[in-house]
This record gives structure tokens, sequence and C-alpha cells, in this order.
């Protein structure tokens, strides 16, 4: 069945057989397909399972149906197509079902394949509720118990994981099957949150919602001795401490401190820390800080400080004691020191030690001061008892007084101790100048110090030798007949009757140089019609002369006016007249001052060219022919401006000049037709000294009309004019080939190169 043949027909008789009859088919009718193989479980899921089967050569299509057995409906398509898998949904965990399957063609449809069974997988179980405290909250231990989750996935609860978070977070704490658990190893006061989650072969489910926990709090525990700070003074002293550790799970609620001295010290001057304070002790502080300062102490004395913390539950033990001596109390106020000068601003000064206090005195302090209201500066400290004070100015009034020091402070200061100290030699003058010229120096000072004796003179000593040593009474000096541009060497100093004072620093004066020579003034490169540019020097100005240059009003020669200042060696003078000769003048200025000015330059501008026309209009364009137009030139004086025209091919590039007059049309003839030129035209300025050339024009293009036919000829221009007055004929020939008879001749000789070049590699590759 379902079998396709070909068949075909010959005839036969006494003659022969004939040739076959074209080969045509028929196939024979099918049948139904067979029941097919049961579909197999390729994948299975919580709320799916995906079925395959394979495919018969006979098999078009395919039906699938599922039995839910507990929704009692019976068999249900569930697929129907072409396709050999299948993906049931929405199906239950843990649950069981049947499937069959159906094949189909064009025949009909085959009986059931046999039933299969097949089950979800079981899923992870819900999350429990939240679990809660069973029996009593102890200090360090509770017991918790939970209840198993409403869902369970399909399967029975095989493990509960419990975790507990503290400061470190959750970690886990228990992991079993019971449904309680005890807590400890706990600390007092300490809220915890504790959470489960339970586990089935279908996975692990969600943590419960935690559950918050506080254990029962205890007194704190014992405090960290407490701590000196800063150093002790000799009737008070500054403590600080810390919380302790733990505070038994209640927030400390204040801190007591005793203090035990030698008034109401016990037997034992140290306390352990489990024994309480008696009551003889003195309660320093009692609070929330951490830090007192505890007073009414006796310098120089032990004492002994214990501490201990209280919450709402009681106290905690008491800390480690703290032994500390108070300090002990700067020394007594000194005696007045002994001065004496021993020489000119040098004073020995002595003094005896103080009372101590309770400790030695370890260091002195010297102070001096001059004059009435000045502040007192240290100028001695340490351990000695006297000294030598050094720089004490003279004929001065000096205070001084002392302060001892040991390990408690620095005493109060002693009695002043007043001298009067004798006069000494003025001091150091400080010499500027005032005044340079070439040939003289203007040396100043002021006043110096008389210190105590007035000033007699002042001696001032030079490098020159014509006067060494000069001696004057006042504070200011001139130095005449020196020579220009040299430095010389000042030092001075001044004299009293005790005698004369220290030399001052040295002082270096130069005189001035002479002020400069001019320098000769030259026109460089070829003067223009409205600018001139003038060059004095070579190089660089390395002694920054600075240069002036004047310029004589043509109108007027008594003025002149400025047209540079600075330090190059040129410049550039713009906007002058052309044809004009001007007079120009230059000085040279330096720190002498200013030079005199040079002899009269007189440099001419040239002849100023004919300004630029406009491009050329072109009109009348025929073959071989045109018509150009342009605007006049401005005339510049009586000077008459003739015109000059040059005309080139676009391809050549080669202007030439077709036209030359004082015309402002002409026209161009012999042209070659259907060929582009470019005109351009030139102002020339017409002088008997001879013609100013201006500049081109830009070009204007302009083709002519091609030919009626192709035709080669030797062109000739011919410019005719327009005025018969004035009008001169030109010739001007050339001879051109054509666009298209060039691109001939290079396509002749491409093709004969080509030739040569083959018959020249055929030789070499037969010989």
């Amino acid at each position: 069945p379902s079998t396709c043949f070909r068949f075909r027909l010959a005839a036969v008789n006494e003659h022969g057989k004939s040739l076959y009859s074209d080969v045509v088919l028929f196939s024979t009718a099918g049948s139904p397909p067979t029941p097919p193989p049961a579909p197999t479980l390729a994948e299975a899921g919580t709320t799916w399972l995906r079925l395959v089967w394979s495919r018969r050569a006979c098999d078009e299509e395919f039906k699938l149906e599922m039995d839910d057995r507990e929704s009692g409906h019976g068999y249900q398509a569930v697929y129907h197509g072409n396709e050999t898998g299948c993906l049931a949904q929405q199906l239950r965990h843990c649950t069981g079902y049947r499937f069959r399957l159906k094949a189909i063609n064009e025949e009909g449809e085959s009986h059931w394949s046999d039933e299969v069974n097949y089950k979800t997988l079981p899923s992870r179980p819900g999350a429990p509720a939240r679990p809660v405290v069973k029996g009593k909250i102890h200090a360090k231990m509770f017991k918790i118990k939970w209840e198993p989750p409403i869902d369970r996935g399909g399967t029975d609860i095989t493990n509960y994981t419990l975790e507990l978070h503290s400061e470190r977070g959750w970690n886990p704490v228990y992991s079993g099957s019971d449904t309680e658990f005890v807590c400890d190893r706990l600390n007092p006061g300490t809220t915890y949150q504790v959470r489960v989650r339970a586990e089935s072969p279908g996975g692990k489910s969600e943590f419960s919602d935690p559950a918050t926990i506080t254990t029962e709090p205890v007194c704190p525990g014992a405090c960290n001795a407490p701590r000196l700070h800063g150093k002790p003074r000799q009737t008070s002293l500054t403590l600080r401490w810390n919380y302790p550790e733990q505070d038994g799970g209640s927030p400390v609620t204040e801190l007591e401190l005793v203090v035990r001295g030698p008034t109401t010290a016990s037997a034992q001057p140290t306390v352990p820390s489990s024994t309480p304070a008696s009551p003889a002790d003195r309660v320093a502080y009692k609070g929330r800080d951490t830090e007192c300062t505890v007073g009414d102490l006796c310098p120089g004395t032990a004492y002994v400080f214990l501490l201990r913390a209280y919450n709402r539950i009681g106290h905690g033990p008491w800390s480690e004691p703290l032994d500390v001596k108070s300090g002990a109390a700067p020394p007594e106020t000194p005696s007045p020191p002994l001065v004496s000068c021993v020489s000119s601003g040098v004073a020995h000064v002595e003094w005896t030690a103080p009372p101590g206090n309770g400790a030695p005195v370890s260091n002195y302090r010297l102070d001096m001061g001059s004059g009435e209201g000045e502040p007192l500066n240290i100028v001695y400290e340490g351990s000695s008892n006297n000294c030598d004070v050094k720089s004490i100015p003279p004929a001065t009034v000096c205070h001084f007084r002392l302060q001892a020091s040991n390990t408690a402070g620095w005493s109060l200061f002693s009695e002043p101790t007043q001298i009067t100290t004798p006069p000494s030699v003025p001091g150091p003058l400080n010499l500027r100048k005032t005044s340079i010229t070439p040939n003289s120096l203007t040396i100043t000072w002021v006043e110096p110090a008389n210190h105590g004796s007035p000033i007699l003179h002042y001696v001032l000593e030079t490098s020159d030798s014509s006067q060494p040593s000069i001696t004057c009474d006042t504070t200011c000096t001139t130095l005449n007949g020196l020579s220009p541009h040299t430095t010389y060497r000042i030092k001075g100093r001044a004299v009293n009757e005790v005698g004369p004072g220290p030399w001052s620093t040295l002082l270096r004066a130069a005189t001035l140089q002479l002020p400069p020579c001019p320098p000769r003034l030259e026109c460089s490169n070829a003067p223009g019609h409205n600018h001139l540019k003038l060059k004095w020097g070579e190089g660089r100005n390395s002694q920054f002369t600075t240069f002036t240059v004047y310029m004589e009003n043509p109108r007027n020669p008594n003025e002149k006016h400025v047209v540079y200042q600075g330090t190059n060696y040129s410049c550039k003078i713009n906007k002058l007249q052309e044809l004009t000769t001007y007079n120009f003048y230059i000085t040279a200025t330096n720190d002498a001052g200013q030079g005199p000015y040079s002899e009269a330059y007189s440099f001419t501008t040239c002849t100023a060219p004919p300004p630029p026309l406009k491009a050329p209009k072109i009109s009348d364009i025929g073959i071989r022919s045109c018509v150009v137009e342009w605007s006049s030139a401005r005339v510049l004086g009586s000077d008459p401006v003739h015109y000059t025209i040059q005309l080139s091919r676009i391809r050549d590039q080669d202007y030439k000049t077709v036209y030359r007059g004082s015309d402002t049309r002409t026209t161009l003839s012999d042209l070659e037709g259907g060929a582009e030129y470019t005109v351009r035209i030139s102002p020339v300025r017409v002088r008997p000294d001879g013609d100013v050339c201006g500049s081109y024009s830009p070009p204007t293009v302009f083709s002519t009309l091609p030919l009626p036919v192709a035709e080669m000829s030797t062109s000739m221009i011919t410019v005719k004019q327009s005025s018969p007055v004035h009008s001169t004929t030109k010739p001007f020939f050339w001879k051109n080939l054509s666009d298209q008879q060039m691109a001939g001749f290079i396509v002749l000789g491409l093709t004969a190169l080509a030739v040569c070049a083959a018959a020249i590699m055929q030789y070499c590759f037969i010989h």
C-alpha cells in the first residue's frame, strides 16, 4: 500500500514490436498509520513536563492527550501538530499525570499508544512562621521554637536551619529536624534576632520573619583604672577614664570616683579591686562624664583613686587603684639681680637661688629692657647663678629682672634692677647715591645714633686717587672732577668724642657715560611712492640706546615732528606723497641723556603707479572676433594714461600683448573658433622720464563661437582701434592644433609605441 508504480506500453504485430509509450505513474491506496511508540519524558519541573517522541515516515501529525486523575475530567488534548515534542505547563508540583499519543496522516488516525505515567518535581517549601520564645528569657540563654511551614512543597520537611543575628551578622546556630532549640552563651542585656528556614527534597525555603529577643541585664563589669591626664599640679590633678567594657546589658547610668589620701588612708596603701572603699574615703566625682579635676590636694602628696560603674541593676566592682603624687609648687620670688658694667656694651649680672617649694630650682631666666616703657626681652636662660650680657646699647637706662623655675613651673619676676650704661662711638652710616652725572656723584646719609656723645664730623674714603679722603660735618657731600662711565668705591664713618665709629658698607657708584653721537641715516631698499624705509645700524642693540627720528615739515622747514622713537635700527614712514623730497634728523639717547641732532638727510619718493582696473567686459563674441571694454583709470596729475591688453589661450597660459592705447574699447579679431581665452588689462602712466606700469586687472575668461566645419589654419589676430585718430594696428600670429586634432595625434602616437613594444618582445622571445 501507498506505493508508486511506473508503466509503459508497446504494440507487437507480425512485423515486430513498436516503441514504448510515455511512462505513466500510478500509486496504490494508503492506510492509516500504526500506533506510535509512547512519548518519553525529556525533562521535568515543578509545574511542567517536557515530552518528546519520534517521527516515522508515515506520520504527518500527532495528537497528545493528558489525564489528571485528581481532576476527574479524563483525557484532555494538550497538543495537536506536526512537532515531535510538547511542553505541558500549569501543572501541580509532585503530582502524577498519564499521557498517550496518536499519529495522523492523510489516510486517517492511528490507535492510541501505550499509556505512560510521569510525575512533576516537588517545589521548595514555603517560609516557616516567625519563631517564638519558649519559657523564660535568662541573662545568657533562651529557648526558641517554631512551626513547620503550611506549604511543604508536596513532600515532608527534612531539615531546619536556625540563624542568630548579633554584632557580627547572621550566623547559623542549629541545623536538624527538631522544631525547638536552646540558644546559650549569650551576652546579658543584648538584643538578638533569630530566623529559621525549612529544607525538603524540593529545595530550601525562604527565611522566616526574624524574631527579636533581648536577654536580661546584670551589673556592669569592672572599669579599667583611671589614668592621669596632664601633669599633676600642686593642689589638683585631672583624671580620665573609660566606661567598662561590659555594661551588663544595661546602659551605665553613672560612674563613681573616690580618692584616698594620707588623712583617710588605711593600713594598706593599695586597695585591691575586690575590696570596697571605706566610709572614710572621699567621693571625688559621681556622674556620667569621663573626666574630672580633683582639687583640695596637698602639694607633693601620694593619693589613691578607685572607680566603679552603676546601671539599673546595681554597681559593679572597684577598678584597679591608681597611685598619683601631686606636683610641687613653683619657687619663691627671687631677689633682685646685681648688675655691674664691665666694659662698653658688656654687663655682669649675679643672683642667689630662691627657695624651691618642694622641688630644686633647675633654671633661671633673665630679662632686660632699655628705656622707659620698652618691653623686656630674654637675654639669658640657664642653670647658672651669673652671666655676662653683651651688646648693651650705650648711654641707655637698662632694667633687669629675674625668674626661677623647677618642675612645678616658673616663679614670679623679681623686683627690677636699673643701671645707666656709658656713652660709646657712633653707629654705622648708611650711604646712598642721590645724584649722578658724567663727572660727579652726590652721596647722602642719615645721621646715625650718637650713643650718648654728639657727632663731631664725618670721614669718607673713595677709590678716586685725586681725593682719597673727605671730611665734612654735614650729611651730604658731592664728589666732583670724576671720569665719565667709571665705577667708584666709597665708605664712611662718624666721629664723636669717644672715637670714630665703624665703617659703613662699601658703596659702589658709577658715573654716567656721555650722551651718544647720532648715527648715519640711510634709506634702505628702493623708495616707495608713499613710504620710505630708513635704516641707521645693524645687529642687536645691546646698550638699549633709544633712537628718535624727526621729519621736517615740507611746508614749514622750522617745524619738525617725531616719526619714530625706540631701540630698533630701522623704521618705516608711511602716508607720504609721490615725487616729494623729505628731510630727516636722528638723535640717540642713553642713561647720560639725549645726544645732538644729526645733519639733515634728504630722501625722495618715487612716481606712483596708476591704480588697478576692474576685469574687462567682453561683448559681441563671434567665431573669430569679440569686443573688449573697460573702465578708465583715475588720472594722476597731468600725466596721460594708456592701457595695455594681453590675451592668452587658457590651455597655454602664455600672455601676449595685443593692444596698447588710450581708448577704453577695442575689437579683437582673427581669433580661433571654439577656443577659450583669457584677457587682462593694465594701466600705464606716461611720463617724460619713463612709463610707469600699474598692476594687471583680474582676468576675464570667454570662448569664441565654434566653427561650422573643422579646419586647420594659421590664425592671425588683428587689433583694430575704435578711434581713427589714436588707432594702431599690431598683428599677432600663432599656429596651434585644435583639441580634436591633438587627441588624434596622441592616439596615433600611443598606437605606434604599442606596436613597437610588441615587436621587440616577440623578437626577444624567439631569439
